[in-house]
């Protein structure tokens, strides 16, 4: 499972309709960052962090955070 899909579930499962706007308020962003966090655009790692704390660990900073191959 991706960050992005993680995010995803966990919001409709807290928030139900208007998932992503719901969340944009819970968290102090616009709606159409959370809403291109859900479609695969990965947050800063303060923010994932952020947003792990808050979601008590069912979003982990760290869950399959793409990187690029050294070299």
């Amino acid at each position: 499972m991706t960050w992005s899909e993680a995010f995803g579930i966990y919001i409709r499962e807290r928030f139900g309709e208007e998932a992503q706007e719901k969340a944009a308020r819970w968290l102090g962003v616009s709606a159409s960052s959370v809403s291109y966090w859900c479609r695969g655009t990965i947050p800063r790692e303060k923010m994932r962090k952020r947003i792990e704390r808050k979601s008590a660990g069912r979003v982990p900073a760290t869950l399959h955070v793409a990187t690029l191959p050294a070299g």
